[in-house]
C-alpha cells in the first residue's frame, strides 16, 4: 500500500456555473492526456469551434481533429466551455459511402457538452434516491 501526501494548499475547483459560451470560429483550449504510446503525458491544444448545434440541445463542434473524450475545454480567458463527448444517432443502414464521410457518416459526432449540462448531470448524481 502507498500513501499520498496531501497537497500543500487546497486544490482549485472549476466553477461549472460560470461557463463561457463560444461563438462560431472562437478558439478553445482543450486539455487531455496522450495514450499509452505517449506515456500518459498531459496535452493541450487550441481548437476552433467549427459548428454550434442548437437543437435538440446545444453542442459545440470542434473543427478538424477531435481531442480525447471526457476532457475539458476552456475559452482562452479561463472560463470552462464544457466536456468533450460524442453525440450518437442511429443510422438506418450505414453504407460504404457513409464510412468515407468519417464518424459523422456513421452517426457519431465528437462535441463539447456545455458546462451547464455537465452541472445538471452532476447534481443528479448527488441526489438521494
Amino acid at each position: 500500500m502507498f500513501w499520498i501526501n496531501p497537497p500543500a494548499k487546497p486544490l482549485v475547483a472549476v466553477n461549472l456555473s460560470d461557463a463561457g459560451q463560444p461563438a462560431l470560429l472562437d478558439q478553445v483550449v482543450v486539455f487531455g492526456r496522450f495514450g499509452r504510446v505517449g506515456g500518459w503525458a498531459p496535452s493541450a491544444a487550441l481548437r476552433d469551434i467549427g459548428g454550434i448545434v442548437l437543437k435538440p440541445r446545444t453542442f459545440y463542434v470542434l473543427a478538424g481533429e477531435s481531442a480525447g473524450i471526457g476532457t475539458p475545454a476552456f475559452l482562452p480567458n479561463g472560463k470552462i466551455v464544457g466536456i468533450l463527448t460524442v453525440r450518437q444517432v442511429a443510422t438506418d443502414r450505414p453504407s460504404a459511402f457513409a464510412t468515407m464521410s468519417g464518424a459523422e457518416g456513421l452517426g457519431l459526432l465528437p462535441v463539447i457538452l456545455p458546462a451547464d449540462d455537465v452541472l445538471d448531470i452532476a447534481k443528479q448524481a448527488t441526489e438521494k434516491r
